[in-house]
């Protein structure tokens, strides 16, 4: 059996570009005794039930984690994220809401917990680990060549399973990990869905003035791409140049 990527609540968030809605199961000591430390889940009948009503109303979810920049290392304790909007005018929104909680907000199972996770929060704990782990990076006294795939944009391409890789969301988080010199491949996307993060064309002019006026080593291999051939023509073009 292939292992499983499991994506944090947060990473989550940032990909739908709102706030997200998760569960957790016995999350009380008395319920992880009574199930069995971190199996417990698995013998979880309110989340077998929950997995159940989901399917039959047609409701996505997917398996979880808590956030990435929690503050410790957790392994799988069966969260399930819900991917309806935190919206109490959705219908699908109220069927889990009626299905888990009573009229008055309390749970209707003692083993189960509703959670809503802010987007903004989100942004602000991917962007604290991501500057933890270029602070790791810039820390080190002895150094390889550059190992690290970035990837910035919407969807991801099949990427070298032999290569740690990180995912940014903005051209800020690509252009912070590019400076630490330790990019090997990079992968930029014209698209980023929001005014906000900028687009992967601005990372290509931060390279380009970076190559100009300094010794700076580009990475092995860029990568760029769009739904736009219009788009796509043009990053290739500036990626030209730079070479």
């Amino acid at each position: 059996m292939m292992p499983q990527l499991i994506m944090h609540i947060d990473q989550l968030a940032m990909d739908n570009r709102r706030d997200v809605l998760f569960v957790r199961f016995a999350e009380s000591f008395e319920g992880q005794k009574r199930m069995g430390s971190r199996e417990y889940y698995k013998k979880s009948k309110i989340r077998q039930r929950l997995l159940e009503f989901l399917e039959e109303n047609e409701i996505g979810s997917i398996e979880c984690g808590p956030p990435s920049n929690s503050g410790y290392m957790s392994g799988y304790w069966g969260e399930i994220y819900i991917d309806v909007p935190f919206d109490e005018s959705d219908s699908d929104y109220r069927k889990v809401q009626a299905f888990l909680e009573n009229e008055d907000g309390s749970m209707k199972f003692d083993d189960a917990r509703f959670y809503y996770f802010p987007y903004e929060y989100a942004k602000e704990s991917i962007q604290q680990g991501l500057e933890s782990l270029v602070a790791e990076f810039s820390g080190w006294e002895e150094k390889d060549e550059p190992h690290f795939e970035v990837f910035l944009g919407d969807e991801r391409e099949e990427r070298n399973m032999l290569m740690p890789w990180v995912r940014v969301y903005s051209v800020d988080q690509a252009i912070m990990f590019l400076e630490t010199g330790e990019v090997a491949e990079l992968h930029l996307d014209y698209d980023l869905g929001g005014d906000e993060t900028g687009s992967g064309y601005d990372v290509l002019l931060w390279l380009k003035e970076k190559v100009k006026t300094s010794d700076y080593k580009l990475p092995e291999e860029i990568t760029v791409y769009s739904k736009s051939l219009e788009n796509k023509a043009r990053m290739e073009a500036t990626l030209e140049e730079i070479r």
